[in-house]
Order: structure tokens, then C-alpha cells, then sequence
């Protein structure tokens, strides 16, 4: 019998922002997801922004994390999840990146600019009240993958916000 198995109906953005940080356990594959896999993703999240609803919902499947506790530091592992976690964050680096570039002498940029603060809570640990002026270099990922993807995706991240 397996016990301490907890579910959670969380959204995605409350279940990334409820850990400090996840990380990918070694045991897991590189990530792999091309195009063919990464379009219909993307095409799903462009077609739910796009929706009249006032709260879309768009079913990412489930997503598996597993705490233990090592010398008494508790990791958070994504055990299932990896591929859509990374990709998802590539899209939100890419939305972030686009909206941080917008003219803040346009009239909405103060409410972009909370949609850019939203954005930065889901990629980075700690952020200030203000993550539109903010200095990225010391801002940590709250994803920390395989060192063989780290290095890759955090460049992608930092060059892109």
C-alpha cells in the first residue's frame, strides 16, 4: 500500500508558484519535445488567451512531484510533467520577453506590466514588487533541470527576459 499521496486540482500557475523551486530528478530523459510536439501545446494556450471565457481552462494533464527530504534540505522532483514544465516556461519566457519590449508610453502598458510581474512569478524565485524594471542576473530560475539542460534553458531564459 502506498501512503503520503496527496492530488490537488490546483491550476498550473498556483501549483509552479505554491514551490519555491522544483527540480528534475536525475532518472528523468533529456528534454526531448520538438516541434511537432511543442505546436499543438502552444496552439492550445493561443487558442484558450484568445477564448471570451472569463476563467478558461486548459487541461495540461497531470503532473507528479515528489518531496524527500535530504539531510534536511526537502527538494520538490517533477517526476511526470518535465517536458510540458519546460516547454510552458519557454512560452512564458517568450510572452514575457515580448511584453517587457513593449512602449511603456503606450496606455496599457501598466496593465501589461502586471501581466510581465505575473509572468516573472512563475519563472523566477523572489522577485521584487516591480519586475518590469528589475535586474535579472540575480534573479533564480524556479526550475532547475539536468545540468546537461540547465545551462541551455537558463541562457534561453535570461537572453529572452
Amino acid at each position: 500500500m502506498v501512503t503520503g499521496l496527496d492530488t490537488s486540482d490546483e491550476t498550473f500557475f498556483q501549483l509552479t508558484l505554491s514551490e519555491e523551486e522544483l527540480e528534475i530528478p536525475l532518472y528523468q530523459r533529456y528534454y526531448k519535445w520538438k516541434p511537432d510536439l511543442i505546436r499543438p501545446l502552444w496552439s492550445d494556450l493561443f487558442e484558450v488567451a484568445r477564448t471570451e471565457v472569463k476563467h478558461p481552462i486548459l487541461f495540461l494533464g497531470p503532473m507528479v512531484l515528489h518531496d524527500e527530504e535530504i539531510g534536511g534540505d526537502e527538494p520538490t522532483y517533477l517526476v511526470d510533467g518535465q517536458q510540458r514544465l519546460v516547454t510552458l516556461s519557454l512560452f512564458v519566457t517568450e510572452t514575457l520577453h515580448r511584453l517587457r519590449e513593449f512602449d511603456k508610453t503606450h496606455p496599457r502598458s501598466k496593465k501589461m506590466g502586471g501581466v510581465v510581474n505575473n509572468l516573472g512569478m512563475f519563472l523566477f524565485q523572489n522577485i521584487g514588487e516591480d519586475f518590469v524594471e528589475d535586474d535579472l542576473d540575480p534573479l533564480d530560475l524556479r526550475f532547475k533541470l539536468h545540468r546537461r539542460d540547465r545551462s541551455l534553458f537558463e541562457e534561453f531564459v535570461k537572453h529572452h527576459t
